[in-house]
């Protein structure tokens, strides 16, 4: 009986494991949510974002982390944390560590002890490590850039709205702060981007103490190896420079550094527009969607470039509005450098994002995804269908065994008694009353028929003899004699 309620057991812990699996991989998936000041650090064919803030909640600052596999197509919610994120906001966030699989979380606008979090993207779990040097102030709105195991954060403003312009240095590797040259840095400022090209960092539009708008032309180069700043203008593009914004994103597309979104007095004129580093020349390309006319704008989303050519734009706040209200962007936006073509997509549609965006093993990397859905399913029906056949043996087994010994089919089994066909090898012994004294059991002469020939009368090594028998009954004795030998 007991058996039988553990193969149930198993059966509906194997079934409902697999329903689990078949609800999760091929039916939906972890849904997000919309935000905005998050960040996005990408790492191998994934994408993980920390943080943010949502206008329509009481407590709108978030402290979530989860990720997008844009080759799997699969969002995943993260929450192995061996220590809990407090809520980050307006923070940023880059990779480091030796093997490039950390991400450091840094500043932002909620109030913390803790300046910096490290994300490990191997285990999930977050820790706050121990660095070495003067701990710089912390803010939000700064940007950073990694290089080579170091990561440069330049600007921001604290929650007294200082600003600063002061470009501390993390050395991920040995946990040790520092800080660049003074010479030549630019003015204090925040919500601008940071864009690495080859050793040298550019800085972009953002905000000034005063409330003014840094210009587009203006470009601030940071040369890494040789410690050094330099001031550069840009030169205007066909029908003008870009607008002036703050709050945008950035990514390097070969040579060209794409901005999109960002915010002045208003949405800028251009959401997107490009820097061509070779002769800091601005261009604005044009983009186009078949089925939507105008592009978004956005501030404080992230963008992410895959592929070489595909920028990837999540979350993020929409200004396509009037100037005090807040609109959470839920949606998603691809733009394709190779075609110049935009796209719109739903988080349910970003699970048929490689329609649009054609990685290089795809067909290799579906291949896989199918390959471990099939295998998973079929270890899962193999686990199931051993646990019936181990249930059906043992069944089996038990009506064998209970045959062999007539519990079933044996009348006499009811009752203790043997069945015939064991009882012709053993001694009958008749039945004795209970208030009957023993005998000494006698041997059956032809009992030693069946031993060695060399055997004669006397010479048998047997200890037994008349009168010197070591049997421990005796006449009277509650004990039961020993049963008689078996015939050879």
């Amino acid at each position: 009986m007991g058996y039988n309620n553990l193969n149930h057991h198993l059966i509906f812990i194997v079934l409902i494991q697999l329903f689990l699996f078949i609800n999760r991989d091929v039916y939906g998936q972890f849904n997000p949510g919309p935000r905005a000041g998050h960040s996005a650090n990408f790492i191998g064919n994934k994408i993980y974002y920390i943080g943010g803030f949502d206008f329509g909640k009481t407590n709108s600052a978030k402290s979530d982390v989860f990720d997008f596999d844009y080759q799997k197509e699969t969002w995943e919610d993260l929450k192995n944390q061996v220590v809990n994120l407090p809520r980050k906001t307006e923070h940023t966030a880059s990779i480091g560590g030796t093997n490039k699989d950390l991400i450091f979380i840094i500043g932002g606008i909620e109030d913390d002890v803790n300046l910096v979090y490290q994300f490990d993207t191997k285990t999930n779990a977050i820790s706050v490590p121990m660095i070495q040097g003067k701990t710089p102030p912390k803010r939000a709105f700064t940007s950073s850039v990694s290089y080579e195991g170091k990561i440069y954060i330049f600007g921001g403003n604290n929650n007294n709205d200082i600003f600063f312009n002061t470009l501390d240095i993390l050395d991920t590797i040995n946990l040790r702060w520092n800080f660049g040259s003074f010479t030549n840095i630019p003015l204090p400022r925040n919500k601008h981007t940071a864009t690495l090209v080859d050793r040298v960092i550019y800085y972009i539009g953002g905000e000034l103490e005063n409330g003014n708008f840094v210009p587009m032309d203006d470009i601030y180069q940071y040369d890494i190896v040789l410690d050094s700043w330099s001031f550069k203008s840009a030169t205007l593009a066909p029908g003008g420079v870009p607008g002036p914004r703050y709050g945008h994103s950035a990514v390097l597309v070969k040579d060209k550094i794409c901005i999109f979104g960002g915010r002045s007095f208003g949405s800028p004129k251009e959401s997107i527009a490009m820097l061509d580093t070779t002769n800091l020349t601005w261009t604005i390309p044009q983009f186009v969607n078949p089925k939507l006319p105008n592009l978004p704008n956005l501030v404080y989303h992230t963008s992410t470039l895959l592929e070489d050519k595909y920028m990837f734009v999540a979350f993020g706040n929409d200004t396509n509005i009037p100037e005090d209200a807040f609109q959470l962007n839920n949606n998603f936006y691809i733009f394709d450098f190779g075609e110049f073509k935009w796209y719109n997509l739903t988080v349910e549609e970003t699970a048929n994002l490689t329609n649009i965006i054609k990685p290089s093993n795809t067909s290799e990397t579906k291949g896989q995804s199918a390959l471990v859905i099939g295998l998973s399913v079929g270890l899962a029906l193999v686990g199931l269908a051993a646990i019936i056949a181990l249930s059906v043996f043992y069944k089996r087994k038990k009506n064998q065994t209970g045959k062999e010994f007539g519990r079933q089919d044996d009348p006499g089994a009811s009752d203790g008694q043997l069945p015939p066909s064991q009882r012709s090898t053993i001694y009958h012994i008749p039945t004795t009353p209970q208030y009957q004294e023993y005998s000494i059991l006698q041997i059956p002469p032809d009992r030693f028929s069946s031993h060695s020939s060399i055997y004669t009368p006397g010479s048998e090594s047997y200890p037994y003899s008349p009168g010197s028998e070591s049997y421990p009954y005796s006449p009277g004795s509650e004990t039961p004699p020993p049963p008689p030998p078996k015939t050879l």
